[in-house]
């Protein structure tokens, strides 16, 4: 079988968590990679990398469109470039990618692929989304608490609420290794209880989902 040939891909958000992932396997597949985001340079540099700095915020979709011209498959990892709880808002995720969707589609783009995130897959056996499922956030905030990269990442974007995922996350552990103390149990309890009262993560989530 003849190797696959090497295509040219634009990502969105090539410097995110998703998306600065998804350009090294590409690049280590062999295919051409054009990153897109206000600041894609900070992604690195490899000699098939094109880092092409552009603010979706700012542009309309018939210039944005213009950006896509020479991309073969276009991926979206967009994420808001809001630090802090203010990245976490449901409307203007949609409309961004909103104004995505119409640049694609009046461009010479021959694949769009859009990265909705775990949130967007179905429940097995139903028509129910993820993010739609009672335990679902539950068990998200859970699986997310284990990962340090992870809580790295929210510690740098989103500030405060990267502290309480970090506290959430040692209490577990402590409770794992049978030496929480009053204050770990106490610590788990608040979050879970913010957990099912729904915060704004859950909005933004469910803004991936839409999308």
């Amino acid at each position: 079988m003849p190797p696959p040939t090497p295509l040219t891909v634009g990502v969105i958000g090539p410097s995110g968590f998703g998306g600065s992932y998804l350009c090294v396997e590409l690049l280590t597949r062999g295919h051409t990679v054009i990153g897109l985001s206000r600041h894609p340079q900070k992604l690195g540099s490899h000699e098939r990398y094109i880092p092409r700095a552009i603010d979706i915020d700012a542009l309309s979709y018939p210039d944005l469109a213009t950006h896509f011209s020479d991309i073969d498959v276009l991926v979206s990892e967009y994420g808001p470039h809001t630090a802090g709880a203010d990245a976490l808002l449901y409307m203007p995720f949609l409309e961004a990618v909103r104004k995505i969707v119409l640049a694609v589609k009046i461009s010479p783009i021959r694949y769009f692929l859009f990265v909705g995130g775990a949130g967007s897959l179905l429940v097995p056996g139903t028509l129910e989304t993820c993010v739609d499922h009672p335990q679902f956030f539950m068990a998200y905030r859970r699986a997310i608490a284990t990962s340090e990269a992870h809580i790295v990442y929210v510690e740098e974007r989103l500030g405060a609420m990267g502290t309480a995922l970090r506290a959430y996350r040692d209490a577990r552990v402590a409770e794992r290794e049978g030496r929480a103390t009053q204050e770990h149990k106490r610590s788990i309890e608040e979050y879970e209880a913010g957990i099912n009262r729904k915060d704004r993560a859950t909005d933004f989530i469910r803004a991936g989902r839409t999308a």
